[in-house]
């Protein structure tokens, strides 16, 4: 979608002038639903995105009242352009995020995963902000030879994207100048408008895509591998909860359904919602952790947070309802 030219600078005012979240990658999968949520909140919101991989939406980018998009790259941008902005909190979403495209585009990934957020972190220490909130991911722990993945497990990433993510999260942490942040280890996002038309898209997506497209799914090793798929809802309400709850200390935090599936499960799970059968194509092993499991007593202590879906009421929810157009038809709590 071509972009209106006044949403491509800074050339607004803020919405009425008032306090705002700026939230970068606002045009991705999550971070779109949570620029909604914001806005039914209340809100003002303020999106940075240089749209590499997110889609522009012209009802919530150039209509909404509460919300101004800025197209622009991180790596780049002069920040100063901001100082006449009342910035509340900063939500961080923008990054590159595909595991296995992280080992093609390594130079590439860092630049997005790590520079950018380094620019954003002088920008929240400048300021004074005080709370930026982080998208990082159980991509750092790693293979770990423990069930249960808890946050004082010592990380342990086997791709350039968890190295990447890590190092990043080392780098928010220690943002200090009477800041706090949260980093949220997202744990296997699904949910409407996840994008399948991308090499390497996640799980659900992509039988999804098998299904209408009646191709083959690309099935790795035996269909084991189990993984703690969370529901967008829920990561939505985790955001929410770390931006606007009491946080004495900058954390770490995970961010699952507390439970995990296999593949063949998933797959299982969806065929028998949709009525539709999907044809498997079995591939050699990838080099990934054989399960993913969170704890999440973290999250419920200091946030207040709890999951309120496992993967098919998830799925049973997004499939049966269809793609949502508000955030309170996809129950977000919180």
């Amino acid at each position: 979608m071509k972009i209106p030219s006044g949403h491509t600078h800074l050339s607004e005012t803020p919405p009425d002038g008032g306090p705002i979240f700026l939230v970068t990658g606002g045009s991705g999968f999550i971070g779109k639903e949570l620029v909604r949520y914001l806005t039914v909140k209340g809100h003002r919101v303020l999106v940075i995105d240089d749209l590499s991989t997110g889609l522009y939406s012209k009802d919530l980018f150039d209509k909404h009242p509460l919300v101004r998009f800025w197209k622009a790259d991180l790596c780049t941008l002069d920040f100063r352009k901001l100082d006449g902005w009342q910035i509340k909190g900063v939500f961080h979403l923008a990054g590159a995020g595909r595991v296995r495209q992280s080992f093609i585009e390594e130079q590439q990934f860092y630049r997005a995963n790590v520079f950018a957020t380094e620019k954003v972190v002088e920008f929240v220490k400048i300021r004074d902000i005080p709370r930026l909130v982080f998208a990082s991911s159980s991509s750092v722990y790693g293979g770990q030879r423990v069930d249960i993945l808890h946050e004082n497990l010592p990380p342990n990433p086997i791709s350039p994207y968890g190295e990447q993510k890590l190092e990043a999260e080392k780098l928010v942490l220690e943002v200090n100048n009477g800041s706090k942040a949260v980093a949220l280890r997202l744990f296997s996002v699904f949910g409407p408008g996840q994008r399948a038309d991308l090499p390497h898209c996640q799980l659900v997506p992509a039988i999804l895509r098998s299904i209408s497209a009646h191709q083959p799914l690309p099935i790795h090793g035996t269909g084991d591998h189990r993984r703690d798929f969370t529901y967008l809802p829920d990561v939505i309400s985790a955001f929410y909860h770390a931006m606007v709850g009491p946080m004495t200390t900058s954390e770490a935090l995970n961010i699952g359904a507390g439970n995990n599936y296999s593949v063949r499960e998933v797959v299982e799970g969806i065929e028998k919602i949709t009525g539709s059968k999907v044809i498997k194509s079995h591939q050699p092993n990838l080099l990934e952790p054989y399960q993913t499991l969170a704890s999440i007593e973290k999250a419920r202590k200091l946030l207040g947070w709890q999951p309120q879906f496992d993967l098919i009421s998830g799925l049973k929810d997004m499939l049966l309802k269809g793609k949502s157009v508000s955030p309170e038809k996809m129950g977000y709590s919180g």
